[in-house]
């Protein structure tokens, strides 16, 4: 902050005004804001992108379960046909 303050004391005695240092300070913000807003766009990609690959993995995880469930019944009728099991359960 104090920096700050004796570049701002040294810019006014170098002939410029505080009209030029509001302006040179909105210039930088104009900067800052600009680079946010990129990093902003790439965080949104980067976040599209998990959403997707999540989506395919739930995609993927109900259709194995979708399997497994099709093998367990099917072991189970092997199983019964071959007297393994009672015929109860």
């Amino acid at each position: 902050m104090r920096i700050a303050i004796l570049q701002s004391s040294s810019r006014l005695s170098n002939g410029r005004g505080p009209d030029n240092l509001v302006l040179e300070h909105l210039r930088a913000m104009r900067t800052d804001i600009a680079a946010i807003r990129g990093e902003n766009r790439d965080m949104k990609a980067q976040q599209v992108a998990v959403e997707d690959m999540f989506a395919f993995l739930v995609s993927a995880i109900t259709r194995m379960h979708h399997s497994i469930d099709r093998l367990t019944a099917r072991v189970e009728r092997i199983e019964r046909r071959l007297g393994l099991i009672d015929e109860r359960v």
